[in-house]
């Protein structure tokens, strides 16, 4: 037995035969009767069963179960996780917070780090990390589940921020409240490369951004179909002569694209929001063109066609997958009818839910206490 990176929470089998066989290990918690099995390995002499999501500082029993017509199990055999590591035990669940143990079900909470070194970690409802990936030498910015079950991440160096801190007054969001911004060229949660890995830890490939798409930059969000293609937000930039200011150098507008591409970091499909948005009557070009819609989510709706979520609208917008046709804009100012208690603003995370509803992340401000905000997911039917 070994323990792949020095992880507590995963143990690798090492089993020889002396007569080819398919093979898997069942394995459970001494004392309980909730049991276990692997994934079966393929037909060999020599294998290595990889057992992942354990509990640390445990007692298991696991036995060796050659794949017969009747199977045929060996003894039962054991061995102890030893403790987590010092750094990964952190309190993820705060006390006093509002917090359903239940709502977690049998799934685990995705994080990433953005600093150095940055890692990916998965967390189950009592705050224990569960599983854990890390990189040296950059951080992780997202990272979503593939449907070939690895992890899919975006990687972001935070030593090239390049960040002017004068803060940029925005349209209000209620009378009294205003969204003050940042420029920065990676400041805007971006990032450089991206990477596949499985849940054992094996990087399948890293992908660096240079040279495969425009400013050399993705961000925000990436996912990948069930044809291994990975589909990513990028900057879109426009050169911009303002009408009403001929003597003026032309501006350079920077918004933002969808950007479909192969595991080797080909171009399939590309859509930017400058092919479909009509400047000459946008009011707000010329105040905030340096970020004029600030896209932070992608998503697929169940059709196939895109969610993407336009921070700077305070709106949703569905987006045809294949001719780039702006379907619909949802929130205010969009296309459906709502009450305006249901306005959210600068939203992130679009997502359909089991259900077929639309869910999101929005930010509420307090008036009576303007300098704090509150996180809350809302669902739109």
């Amino acid at each position: 037995m070994s323990s792949p990176n020095n992880n507590a929470f995963q143990e690798e089998i090492a089993v020889e035969l002396d007569k080819p066989a398919v093979l898997s290990v069942k394995y459970w918690v001494e004392g309980s009767t909730e049991k276990f099995q692997s994934v079966k390995s393929p037909k060999g002499l020599k294998h290595a069963v990889q057992l992942l999501l354990l509990e640390t500082n445990k007692t298991y029993n696991y036995q060796i179960v050659i794949d017969r017509l009747i199977d045929v199990e060996s003894s039962v055999l054991s061995f102890k996780t030893r403790e987590q590591s010092p750094w990964l035990d952190f309190h993820w669940v705060g006390n006093g917070a509002p917090f359903d143990k239940n709502a977690f079900g049998d799934g685990m909470l995705m994080i990433c780090y953005a600093r150095m070194p940055g890692f990916v970690a998965m967390i189950d409802a009592d705050g224990k990390v569960k599983w854990h990936w890390q990189v040296d030498d950059i951080g992780v910015r997202a990272a979503t589940v593939t449907p070939r079950g690895t992890i899919l991440a975006m990687l972001r160096p935070p030593n090239k921020d390049e960040i002017d801190d004068k803060p940029k007054e925005h349209r209000k969001i209620l009378e009294e409240i205003q969204k003050p911004m940042r420029r920065g060229k990676i400041g805007f949660a971006g990032g450089t490369a991206m990477v596949e890995i499985d849940l054992t830890g094996i990087t399948f490939w890293r992908l660096e951004m240079k040279g495969k798409v425009e400013n050399d930059l993705i961000h925000h969000d990436l996912r990948m179909d069930k044809n291994n293609h990975i589909h990513t937000l990028y900057r879109s930039t426009k050169l911009y002569q303002n009408p009403n200011k001929p003597e003026a150098a032309p501006d350079t507008l920077v918004g933002d694209g969808i950007v479909v591409l192969d595991t080797l970091g080909n171009e399939i499909w590309k859509w930017s929001v400058w092919d479909m948005w009509n400047i000459e009557k946008d009011s707000l070009i010329d105040e905030f063109g340096y970020d004029r819609f600030h896209m932070n989510a992608l998503n697929f709706d169940t059709d196939g066609n895109y969610l993407v979520s336009v921070a700077m609208e305070d709106q949703i917008w569905k987006i045809n997958s294949k001719t780039g046709e702006l379907i619909w804009k949802l929130g205010k100012n969009g296309d459906f009818k709502m009450d305006t208690a249901a306005y959210f603003s600068f939203q992130h995370s679009v997502n359909v839910n089991y259900d077929g509803d639309y869910m999101l992340l929005t930010i509420t401000f307090s008036r009576k206490y303007p300098d704090h905000c509150h996180l809350g997911w809302i669902k739109l039917k």
